[in-house]
């Protein structure tokens, strides 16, 4: 009996485990980068509150409508895989809201936002270059130009990923 319950735990930790690697899948994938390939621009801001989340995604649709891109989001399903293996992944608690969100453009040119392993209202954005590193860089400047109009948003350096930020909730 001790044996079969050991079973029934393993099988348990393995579900999680890959409901885990699917959610860190869906989110390489929507990076639009390949094995090995940091995005070429990391920024990363504070929301403040669910309003700030909720004009942040605001702005993000309207961003990719103008640049006729497509914008995707992920957040719900995110949150409930997250949910799902939530032993498995405290170490990526998003306090209750996870943000899971991209842009994307012709060519691989897009951006990634998310809040995994970061606090509630903290969000890292990533830009890749897809085939036209000049369109890319032109689009990540105005994202970042956008955003900077209504957040503080921090760079953030090429031999670091995103860390918390102080006074984000």
């Amino acid at each position: 009996m001790a044996m079969i319950a050991q079973r029934i735990k393993e099988s348990r930790g393995l579900r999680q485990l890959t409901i885990l690697v699917s959610v860190l899948s869906i989110s390489w994938i929507l990076s639009g980068c390949s094995q090995g390939q940091r995005p070429f621009k990391i920024v990363q801001l504070c929301l403040q509150d669910d309003s700030g989340v909720s004009s942040f995604l605001s702005m993000l649709r309207s961003i990719a409508d103008q640049e006729q891109m497509t914008f995707i989001d992920n957040s719900s399903r995110t949150q409930a895989e997250l949910d799902q293996a939530k032993k498995v992944a405290d170490q990526l608690s998003t306090n209750g809201r996870a943000i899971n969100v991209g842009i994307e453009g012709s060519g691989g040119i897009g951006m990634t936002a998310g809040n995994l392993g970061l606090t509630r209202y903290q969000v890292a954005l990533g830009f890749s270059t897809g085939d036209n590193s000049e369109n890319a860089q032109a689009f990540a400047k105005k994202v970042v130009a956008r955003l900077r109009g209504k957040w503080l948003v921090q760079e953030v350096p090429s031999s670091q990923g995103a860390h918390p930020m102080k006074n984000c909730p």
